[in-house]
C-alpha cells in the first residue's frame, strides 16, 4: 500500500479556493450563519490566516482543518480539507 504522504500533509480533500461555502456546507455540516452567502473559501482563507497565507498553513474551523495546498501569484487557488483522524 503506498502512502500519499504529501496529500495527507495538504489535505485529505481538494477544493478550489473559489468555491462558495454555501455550496460545500452541507457535505461537511458546517453553519454558516453568521457569514454571508457569497463567501468563498479563499475569502475564508484570508480571513483565518491573514492577506498572505503559505502554501501549507492551516486553521481549525468548525472542527475541521483547513489547509493552503496551492498558491499561485499570492492568491490562494487550492484548499486542502483534512478529516479529523479518529
Amino acid at each position: 500500500m503506498r502512502v500519499d504522504i504529501v496529500g495527507r500533509l495538504l489535505g485529505d480533500f481538494f477544493l478550489e479556493a473559489k468555491v462558495a461555502i454555501a455550496d460545500i456546507s452541507l457535505y461537511y455540516g458546517l453553519d454558516l450563519s453568521d457569514y454571508p452567502e457569497d463567501m468563498t473559501l479563499e475569502m475564508l482563507v484570508y480571513q483565518q490566516l491573514g492577506e498572505t497565507p503559505a502554501l501549507g498553513e492551516s486553521f481549525h474551523w468548525q472542527g475541521l482543518t483547513w489547509v493552503v495546498a496551492r498558491v499561485c501569484d499570492w492568491q490562494v487557488r487550492v484548499v486542502g480539507l483534512k478529516l479529523p483522524a479518529h
